[in-house]
C-alpha cells in the first residue's frame, strides 16, 4: 500500500511538472496583442486615429512558418507604419534572413522604420553592414542617429531613431547619458511632434530631459520572467524587479511605450509572460 501511494504521488507529480512545462513552452510561441490610445494637445490633427505596430527584440524567432503567425496579427491590425525597436537577429546566433524575410512582407502592408539594438551591434561586423544596407535596399527606414518625417494631409511628425547605447558606451564611457541627450537634442526639431525610437528603456529620464513626446523602446524582453501584482523579475542594465519592463510611463511631458518583445536571448525561455506586439493608436 505505501509503495502504491508513493507511485501515485510520484504520478501527479510528473503529471503537473508535464502540464507546467507544456504551459511554459506554448506561452513562448503564443503571441499576444497590447493595444494602447496615446493621447497628447501637440500632435497634428490628421494624425488623430493613426496606427502604429510596434516590434521588438525579435532575436531571430519565428511564429509560424517564415513568421504566418506574425505577419497576419499585422495586416489584421492593418497599420499606418511598423516600429521596430532594436534585436531583429541575435548577436550569439546571428540570422539576418529571418527579419529581412519579415521585413518584405510587412512593407506589403506599410512602412517600417527600424534602429539597431545591442545584438546588432554585437554581431560581426561584416554581418552587420550588410544586413543595414539590406533593409535599406527592400524598403526599410533605418534610422541610426538620424531622423525623419512622417506626412499626412499636409502636416507631419518626426522620427528620430537613435543609435543603441551600447556604441555611446563604447566611445563616450561615463559621458555616454549626457551625449546621448545631445544626439537627440541636435535631430528633434523642437517644432513637430517629435517620436524617439531607442532600444534601451532604462534611460527614460535621459530622454525626457529632450522633451521629446513620444518613446518606443523595448530591450527587457518584460522582465523575462513576470510575476502576478509585481512585474518583470529582471531585465539588463536594470537588474532585479525592473522599473521599466514593460507598458507606458510618463514623466514630465514625454510618454515612452515599452514591448516585452517577442524572442528570447541568454535565457531562452519566459515564464507568464508571452510574446508581445503592442499596437499604439495616436489620439490627438
Amino acid at each position: 500500500m505505501k509503495n502504491k501511494r508513493v507511485l501515485k504521488i510520484g504520478a501527479l507529480f510528473l503529471c503537473l511538472i508535464l502540464v507546467v512545462g507544456t504551459f511554459i513552452v506554448y506561452s513562448n510561441f503564443k503571441l499576444e496583442t497590447t493595444e494602447y490610445t496615446i493621447g497628447n494637445p501637440g500632435l497634428p490633427k490628421s494624425f488623430d486615429g493613426y496606427k502604429i505596430v510596434h516590434l521588438s527584440d525579435l532575436h531571430n524567432a519565428e511564429f509560424g512558418e517564415n513568421n504566418k503567425n506574425l505577419i497576419k496579427i499585422i495586416k489584421e491590425e492593418n497599420p499606418d507604419a511598423v516600429f521596430v525597436t532594436g534585436d531583429t537577429i541575435d548577436g550569439f546566433y546571428t540570422n539576418t534572413t529571418i527579419p529581412i524575410d519579415l521585413f518584405k512582407e510587412v512593407l506589403k502592408i506599410c512602412d517600417v522604420y527600424f534602429i539597431v539594438g545591442n545584438h546588432e551591434i554585437r554581431s560581426d561586423t561584416n554581418i552587420y553592414y550588410e544586413f543595414l544596407d539590406k533593409l535599406a535596399e527592400i524598403g526599410v527606414t533605418v534610422l541610426k542617429d538620424d531622423s525623419t518625417y512622417i506626412e499626412k494631409s499636409g502636416e507631419r511628425i518626426q522620427v528620430i531613431g537613435l543609435n543603441d547605447a551600447s556604441d555611446y558606451k563604447a566611445n563616450y564611457n561615463d559621458n555616454y547619458k549626457e551625449e546621448i541627450v545631445k544626439t537627440i537634442n541636435n535631430l528633434d526639431n523642437k517644432e513637430s511632434f517629435s517620436v524617439l525610437l531607442s532600444h534601451h528603456p532604462e534611460l527614460f529620464d535621459d530622454y525626457a530631459k529632450t522633451n521629446v513626446d513620444l518613446v518606443f523602446s523595448g530591450h527587457a524582453h518584460g522582465g523575462q520572467f513576470r510575476l502576478p501584482f509585481i512585474g518583470g523579475l529582471i531585465a539588463p542594465e536594470q537588474g532585479l524587479f525592473p522599473e521599466f519592463d514593460a507598458g507606458v510611463f510618463n514623466e514630465n511631458n514625454t510618454t515612452m511605450v515599452v514591448s516585452r518583445g517577442l524572442g528570447n536571448s541568454i535565457i531562452p525561455v519566459r515564464i507568464n509572460n508571452s510574446p508581445e506586439v503592442v499596437v499604439v493608436t495616436f489620439e490627438g
